[in-house]
């Protein structure tokens, strides 16, 4: 049952990280457009 899990798991956190990776550049850039 764990084989199957983890690398879903692994996939699912991948994911996550990415997605939150890119939404902090765009914040940051939205932010620093915003100051100038």
């Amino acid at each position: 049952m764990l084989q199957f899990l983890l690398p879903g798991l692994g996939v699912t956190v991948s994911v996550t990280l990415i997605a939150l990776g890119l939404g902090g550049c765009i914040g940051a850039l939205m932010a620093v457009f915003r100051v100038y």
